[in-house]
């Protein structure tokens, strides 16, 4: 998961290895509502407008996503070892729409674009490209 979605990367990492460890101790976890931990995650499919470098940051991303609303939202993602921000624009990916926004390097984030991560390399998850944005992931 690489948006985000607090001002330091200790919650989300601790978040990250709780979810794993769910994910092994039980067969199935609905990852679309986790209402059990307090929060039901709302994942929606958006389309990436335009990205730039976050100042001062060799690893943020400041991409701005249609997730069709009224405006873009601004979303910071840890990518930009993996990714020049003139790859990103008009890609489909999926993002965590309801985390509250935070600032980070100064930037605004409003949400999480997710990522898959093998250690080695990092993938943006896309979502399908006839999806509109906005549309529900389950």
């Amino acid at each position: 998961i690489l948006g985000l979605g607090h001002t330091q990367a200790g919650p989300v990492h601790s978040l990250g290895k709780m979810l794993h460890s769910l994910s092994h101790t039980s067969r199935y976890v609905d990852w679309s509502n986790l209402a059990f931990l307090g929060f039901p995650l709302d994942f929606r499919t958006g389309r990436i407008l335009e990205s730039k470098k976050v100042k001062g940051s060799d690893k943020l991303l400041v991409s701005q996503v249609d997730l069709g609303e009224s405006k873009p939202r601004s979303i910071v993602s840890g990518v930009a070892e993996f990714y020049r921000p003139e790859d990103l624009p008009g890609m489909n990916v999926v993002v965590v729409s309801n985390l509250k926004p935070v600032k980070l390097r100064g930037e605004l984030s409003e949400g999480m674009i997710l990522a898959t991560d093998d250690g080695n390399s990092l993938k943006i998850v896309e979502a399908p490209g006839d999806s509109k944005p906005g549309t529900v992931v389950r």
